[in-house]
Order: C-alpha cells, then structure tokens, then sequence
C-alpha cells in the first residue's frame, strides 16, 4: 500500500511515518506537510528509499486530491478543524481514509459509502486502541455491562498547533459532545465535572480524571448494545487543567462573537496561545499519555472487572506525539492487510479491527506496555457506575445534564 500521511512532519505524523518504514504491508509512504524543510529533514533522518516528501498547502484542494489519488490510503494528522476538507479530497479521490479523531456527519459518511473507500476515524491511542481494547474484552467475555476510560496527557500546552486545538476544544464550556452513556441515553456534562480518581503509572500517579467528548462514548454502545454506561474520562497535568478552568471562568472558550473582527473567543483565545507559548517544549519535563480502561461484564455466569494499562517508556518533550503515532501505523498497516474485507463506509474501530489480530501488534511496539488483568467481583457488585459522579465532583456541585 501507498500512504499518503497529511502532516507527517509534525508532532504524530513524523512518529508514524518513521513507524510505517519497513513494514511488510507499506510500499511507499509519501509525507505531505507545509513545512517542507522539516519534511525534508525527517525523509534525510528515516534515509530510506520507499519514503518521499510533498511541500503543500492542503488547503488547495485540487492538488490534494491530485496527490491523494496517486495513493492508497489519505492519513490524516492535521488539526481536526480541516477534517472536511481532507475527508472531502479522499472521497473524491477514491481512496481509503484514516485520521486520529474527527466527528463526521450523515453526509459525509453516505458519500465515503457511495465511494467504496473504508474510512476509520478515530485511529491512535484514544480513540483507536482504546475501542479495539473494549472489543478484546468483549470477545472474552460472554457480556459486556460497563466501559470505562482513562487517560493522562502531561505535556506544555501547545506543543504543536494540532496539540493545542485538543486540549481547549475537549475542555471548553461550549463543547457540545461531552457525553457519557448511561443506561440508554448520552447525557451531556459540563467542562471539569463528573470526575473519578484514576492511579496511573510514575511520573503521573493518582489523578482526577473529568468527562471528556471522544467518541468511543458514541460508537461503543451502539458496536456493543448490551453495554449500559460508557464514558471517557481524561485530565492533563494539573497546571494546564487550572489554567483552562480560568479561561472558563472568563468566557474566553466561548463560542461567541468577539468584537467586529469576525473571531470568536474561542479562537482569539488559542490564536493568543499560540503566538505567546506555541512550540514550546521545555516546561514540562516528564512528559506521558498513558491510558487505563476498565470494563466490567460477565464471564461463566460470574461477575468479573477488567483493567487494561497502556503505558510507554520516558521518552521525553516527543511521549505524547509518538504515543499516538505508532498506534495509529499498527491501524494503517492492518488496513493494508485486509482493506474493504470489513466493509466500506466509515468503519469504527471496534468493529473493523479483530482484537486478537491488533492487541499483539501493539505488544510488539518497542517501549509501550500493555497489560491486563481480571479481578472476580460479588454478585450484583459494580466497581463504578456513571451515577457516583455526582458523589466525586470536586467542588461538590451536582452534575447537571441537558
């Protein structure tokens, strides 16, 4: 297969490129970024010959399809606010698509269908990973009840601009798909409620961790109907989480119009961001993305919890970047492998994905640990439900839903 990867010099896409070389199933990855020089660079560093580079602008959406088209698959490891043009350029092109996380509407997953291309959103550690750990449960266990996922990402807060983008659209007042799954219903929950307290592995240790809107709590119920709560639950270091708090409190997240310059505050927010603290790297020096999931279900009759613990060596300002790069090449190489076999469409995770096949290839990753381990509960017993958050809020305020 021809990959075509879409910001493969920046933050995730150079890990992923570096980790698409040499695979048995990848005849060529071809990285496409603004930045030429750092594309050149990367393409010196990796030095081998089934690895080139394109400098463009992909907001010309004639020369990305051009480009798409001369291709397999479109990879995508821009920011999430150019998914409609990226998504659009791969339809047209009749090529397979894969990003690290998007929300695609009706539309656009009818016309990626009508292509015949599979299109999986959602692929590096979470979403991605985190759906096909689920599914490996699933598979284990005669039923599922209740999903539950954690992650801490310790970083500066605007390493690259994609980063930035993550952490004030998940953590903004006016996100509109923070949801969690309970009992039938998503209910939506406001930025910094409804948390648990989560133990990760060193540097990182206990943590509270808060409603966050990734879509495995959209797409995990539906791939799995008899579960009955789903969330994800996710913090960064503690500095970032007050820092954003006050930027709450002030309204400077809100989707609103600001002045007569046409910006919202959102975006006059994370413009300023940027120009003051964008790139920066060295604030923070024990950086992490670590992830633990919990799932509960039944097995031979009998209650049974499930934790998975997915962690990574030190690797530096490049942990957070490079976690959810090399997940998602094991996506990509394995789409290689099997292509429309699942289907055509958007196709999430879960059910393109066989665990069994996908869980070693992760094992096998150099310096990231997965683990797991099952714990028999009393009959009847619950080790979390999505109601006791109202009980751990931290300032003891009721969780409110709309």
């Amino acid at each position: 297969m021809h990959a075509l990867v879409l910001g493969g010099a920046g933050e995730c896409g150079r890990h992923l490129v570096t980790a698409l070389v040499g695979a048995p199933e990848i005849d060529r990855v071809t990285l496409v970024d603004a930045d030429g020089d750092a594309g050149r660079s990367l393409v010196a560093q990796l030095n081998a010959p089934s690895v080139d580079v394109v400098e463009l602008d992909i907001s010309d959406s004639d020369a990305l399809v051009e480009q798409a088209a001369a291709s397999d698959c479109l990879v995508n490891c821009t920011p999430f606010p150019l998914f409609d043009g990226v998504i659009a350029a791969a339809i047209k092109a009749r090529v397979h698509y894969v990003d690290l996380i998007s929300e695609p509407i009706e539309e656009q997953r009818q016309r990626a269908r009508n292509a015949g291309i599979v299109a999986i959103s959602g692929l590096g550690m979470s979403p991605g990973t985190t759906n096909v750990l689920c599914a490996h449960a699933a598979a284990e266990f005669d039923l599922l009840r209740e999903c539950y996922i954690n992650f801490a990402s310790f970083r500066t807060i605007a390493p690259s601009p994609g980063l930035l983008d993550t952490i004030l659209w998940e953590l903004s007042d006016d996100c509109p798909t923070r949801h969690v799954y309970h009992d039938g219903r998503w209910d939506w929950r406001p930025s910094l409620e409804g948390s648990h307290l989560v133990t990760f592995p060193g540097p990182v240790g206990p943590q509270r961790v808060y409603v966050m809107p990734h879509t495995e709590t959209n797409t995990l119920p539906v791939s799995f109907p008899e579960l009955r709560h789903v969330a994800v639950r996710g913090t960064w270091n503690p500095e970032l989480m007050q820092d954003v708090a006050v930027l709450n409190k002030y309204g400077l997240l809100d989707d609103v119009p600001l002045g007569d310059g046409g910006l919202t505050s959102f975006e006059a927010t994370k413009s300023r961001i940027w120009q003051k603290l964008g790139g920066q790297r060295d604030s923070f020096p024990d950086w992490s993305s670590f992830t633990m999931i919990e799932v509960l279900g039944e097995r031979d009759g009998e209650p049974v919890r499930r934790e998975y613990h997915l962690s990574h060596a030190r690797w530096g300002t490049q942990a957070v970047g490079k976690m959810a790069g090399v997940h998602a090449a094991v996506g990509v190489r394995l789409l290689a492998r099997h292509g429309t076999g699942p289907g055509v469409g958007f196709v999430d995770p879960e059910r393109y994905f066989d665990p069994h096949e996908y869980v070693p290839e992760i094992q096998r990753i150099p310096d990231v640990h997965l683990s797991w381990n099952d714990t028999a509960l009393p009959a009847g017993r619950r080790a979390r439900t999505i109601d006791r958050d109202n009980q751990e809020a931290p300032d003891g305020k009721a969780v409110h839903r709309r």
